[in-house]
């Protein structure tokens, strides 16, 4: 997960998402995780690939995040 931030801050934006990809087979409904790699395929220019990994992560947030009920 550290070593795919630290490519997102370099903007090695397929190296991200593939560490990200190995880190979701760990954790499948990891909507962070599923977030960043949306926001990588955005980065490639893959808009159709990145709205099916965004909406996942979507349906993935608990319903206490949505309400803004974490403190």
């Amino acid at each position: 997960y550290y070593n795919a931030l630290d490519s997102i801050d370099i903007r090695h934006w397929d190296a991200a998402r593939l560490l990200f990809s190995n880190v979701l087979r760990e954790e499948p409904d990891n909507a962070n995780v599923q977030y960043f790699i949306g926001y990588c395929w955005l980065k490639l220019n893959k808009p159709t690939k990145a709205i099916s990994v965004l909406q996942q992560a979507i349906n993935n947030v608990g319903d206490k995040l949505i309400m803004n009920e974490y403190e």
